[in-house]
């Protein structure tokens, strides 16, 4: 896992902990409110592994 993405974890998880605002989050992430709101609704259906990037999979694809 990459920095950001633990960043990440952490500032969902506060969010579900009601210490922040998704707004204050999405200003530290430099995403909109829209993707906050979307990355808190993956974390409650599939907790930290649904905040991972997927980039890093599709690299590791070979080039047919």
């Amino acid at each position: 896992m990459l920095l950001t993405e633990l960043l990440r974890i952490k500032l969902i998880q506060d969010i579900s902990d009601k210490r922040i605002t998704g707004v204050e989050v999405a200003r530290l992430l430099k995403l909109s409110p829209r993707q906050v709101y979307r990355l808190i609704k993956r974390f409650a259906e599939l907790g930290a592994a649904g905040l991972v990037s997927l980039i890093g999979l599709f690299k590791a694809w070979p080039a047919w």
